[in-house]
């Protein structure tokens, strides 16, 4: 898919996912019947956006279920929730934003996200513990 501005995305099976950017991480532990479900790589001027979904089969009502995004070449964007939190994660200051779901943070010169509506805050964090590099 071309989008505007010439950027490339395109869904890819995970391995291909896991090598799209030496800056990828992936969970190495995810909660109870959550499994990889998708993911998609965009391309842009050297910069890499590799996003991963983990879905439990049958039970995600929302249907996105976790979704892990990084990216290269980006900062930690300013908070667009009122009520978000500071938090440690993987040895650096994120934030939580409890309305989202969401928990952001920069690690080895990337941006991470990770969300899910059906995680609390404990839950979003061990998963990002997990992260490891599939390499």
């Amino acid at each position: 898919l071309r989008l505007p501005g010439g950027a490339v995305q395109e869904r890819v099976e995970f391995d291909e996912a896991a090598n799209a950017a030496p800056f990828v991480l992936l969970p190495s532990a995810l909660p109870q019947d959550y499994r990889p479900a998708a993911a998609f790589v965009l391309r842009d001027d050297g910069r890499r956006e590799v996003t991963t979904y983990f879905r439990r089969p049958g039970a995600e009502l929302d249907g996105i279920g976790i979704r892990l995004h990084q990216a290269s070449g980006t900062t930690l964007p300013p908070p667009t929730d009122p009520g978000a939190l500071a938090v440690r994660v993987r040895g650096a200051t994120g934030r939580y934003s409890p309305s989202r779901g969401e928990l952001e943070w920069m690690e080895g010169g990337a941006y991470r996200s990770l969300s899910g509506m059906a995680l609390d805050l404990g839950g979003l964090l061990a998963v990002a513990r997990s992260l490891e590099s599939p390499r």
